[in-house]
């Protein structure tokens, strides 16, 4: 499976005061269009999304002309990491407004509460969302996850197995795109004996060369 992870566009709010949820700027906005061009080219045939509000825009923006449409499905483990915890609308208001993507369960009918996070939970989140993603997605899947800078650290760090008290942070801009492969079993085969048999390869970290482009 081709896993491409993206982080969401510009955000911030109108008053520039900080927001647990803030929507995408007008930048931000531009941004989730050229990630739309980018994610025709990669035929992207499933979205992944958090349940936050600039990730849910970059998606919709991202995905409105790509045709054949993939699936839009939000996992609330997708969530940004917070220290404070913030009552954020649930699964009514938030289908009303993205009436074609699918809304979890766990995510609450009338609000969820974003934040609370220790560092050890959000290290776990991130390494279920792969083992969730392994379990669901195999083979020639080409597969978009739209979400963060933080949890997006983390998928990468749990993908390369790098552990979870080293001082590495990897530099994820807005509307970036990280490129890994998740191998299955009988993928892995075609390694020589010099190298190791990799469940996971990592193609490209934080590319941003879609911004630049003019068409």
């Amino acid at each position: 499976m081709d896993l491409f992870l993206i982080r969401h566009g510009e955000c911030g709010t109108a008053d520039g005061n900080w927001s647990p949820d803030p929507p995408l700027t007008e930048v931000g906005r531009l941004q989730a269009t050229a990630l739309g061009r980018a994610m025709a080219r990669l035929a992207v045939t499933a979205v992944i999304i958090s349940p936050l509000r600039r990730a849910l825009e970059t998606a919709r923006l991202a995905v409105e002309n790509l045709e054949p449409q993939p699936s839009l499905t939000v996992w609330t483990e997708l969530r940004e990491g917070l220290d404070d915890p913030h009552r954020l609308p649930g699964r009514t208001a938030l289908a009303g407004e993205f009436p074609d993507f699918c809304f979890p369960d766990d995510l609450g009918q009338d609000e969820w509460v974003h934040g609370g996070d220790r560092i050890e939970e959000f290290v776990a989140r991130a390494r279920a969302v792969l083992s969730r993603l392994s379990a669901q997605f195999s083979g020639e899947e080409r597969v978009a996850v739209v979400a963060h800078g933080g949890i997006g650290n983390y998928l990468l760090r749990s993908a390369m197995a790098v552990t979870s008290d080293a001082e590495v942070f990897i530099e994820l801009s807005e509307a970036s795109i990280s490129h890994i492969r998740l191998h299955s079993g009988h993928a892995r085969g075609r390694w020589g004996l010099l190298y190791p048999a990799p469940a996971v390869e990592i193609l490209s970290v934080n590319d941003v060369a879609h911004l630049r482009r003019t068409d």
